[in-house]
């Protein structure tokens, strides 16, 4: 399980920081909102949060606590990112302007900046842990906003599937909503289980919290990557099933 933990990290990391660092490029050149929120998101997880993560687990017992609490600190506040970067793409691209969604994207920011300070305030001087507070509110935060980006992307999907059929809509960016959908789904599942976990008290069951997390993040890159940086093949296998001539790849992101 730890060899599958390590690979699925690695994975990660490198689809991510690659998929944010294209993304933050597009934004940078076009002016794009939603791609900008996605690559703070994806490059606050992938690039910092996670490999900040793995140094702590790798450093733990060998260095002073305090560089401990620092890591810890830093990948809190990089978690808050990525939450704030997903809520604001849902909003920014399905709902901007609807007064309900800016309600949720606000209250959304809101808990998880209590759940960074909660983090923060837990970490001990030793390096230890006080309480979960932090942990659980940080959970709800991604259950929250994962299952809101779910039900947004496959609501829109199966709203071009309609224009699919009739061939008024383009078959990537189609599969680009369903391939989101699906994977902010799968993140909310893995979220909702180990928020159980940690609700009922075994946030260091290894086993269980290992296989969430490695599921996860597998498929969280597989999406990153068919999503916002198809493969010049991938895309010409979308075209070709629904039917439609192949003229080159889209830069359109969701």
């Amino acid at each position: 399980m730890l060899v599958v933990m390590l690979a699925s990290s690695v994975i990660v990391i490198l689809v991510g920081t690659y998929v944010a660092a294209r993304l933050g490029l597009r934004a940078v050149r076009a002016g794009g909102l939603p791609e900008f929120s996605v690559a703070v998101a994806l490059g606050s997880f992938a690039a910092v949060a996670y490999p900040t993560l793995l140094m702590a687990v790798f450093l733990r017992g060998h260095v002073d606590p305090l560089v401990l609490r620092v890591l810890a600190v830093i990948c809190v506040i990089a978690y808050a990112f990525t939450v704030g970067g997903i809520a604001f793409f849902t909003y920014s691209v399905y709902r901007r302007g609807v007064l309900w969604a800016r309600a949720l994207t606000g209250f959304t920011v809101v808990l998880v900046v209590a759940a960074a300070l909660f983090s923060i305030d837990a970490w001990r001087p030793d390096g230890t842990r006080a309480n979960l507070y932090g942990a659980k509110l940080f959970n709800a935060c991604f259950v929250l906003t994962f299952a809101w980006a779910a039900v947004e992307a496959l609501r829109y999907y199966a709203m071009l599937r309609r224009r699919l059929a009739l061939g008024l809509a383009d078959p990537v960016i189609g599969n680009r909503f369903l391939l989101w959908g699906l994977g902010s789904a799968v993140s909310t599942a893995c979220n909702v289980g180990m928020g159980v976990l940690t609700y009922s008290g075994n946030s260091d069951n290894v086993p269980i919290n290992g296989m969430l997390q490695s599921i996860s993040g597998f498929v969280s890159a597989a999406t990153w990557l068919l999503t916002f940086a198809p493969p010049q093949r991938y895309l010409a296998w979308v075209r070709r099933r629904a039917g439609v001539v192949d003229v080159g790849g889209s830069e359109s992101s969701l």
